[in-house]
């Protein structure tokens, strides 16, 4: 293996340096790890979808909700914890 001075200076021997630092066990992770953050983000962004239907539903069950208190409803709805953001980047 070259040091890891060489590796450093030299610009093209700068694509080397995973190679020589990291098994390849190591570096399939790498993969492993890109295709779970794409299908996290996947679940995220269908999570979010489904709230956001959630919270127009609810929306109309208020505004047709047969009472005059709907203010507290939503007041008390709006109160309640949320989701986190699912905008991570």
């Amino acid at each position: 293996m070259p040091p890891l001075a060489e590796l450093t200076s030299a610009p093209a021997a700068q694509p080397s340096i995973p190679r020589e630092l990291l098994t390849e066990e190591l570096l399939a992770r790498t993969g492993q790890v890109d295709r779970l953050a794409v299908r996290t983000d996947a679940r995220w962004a269908k999570l979010a979808r489904a709230h956001a239907r959630t919270e127009a539903s609810l929306g109309r069950l208020i505004a047709d909700a047969p009472c005059d208190d709907t203010e507290s409803i939503s007041q008390s709805y709006m109160e309640q914890p949320r989701l986190p953001s699912t905008a991570r980047r």
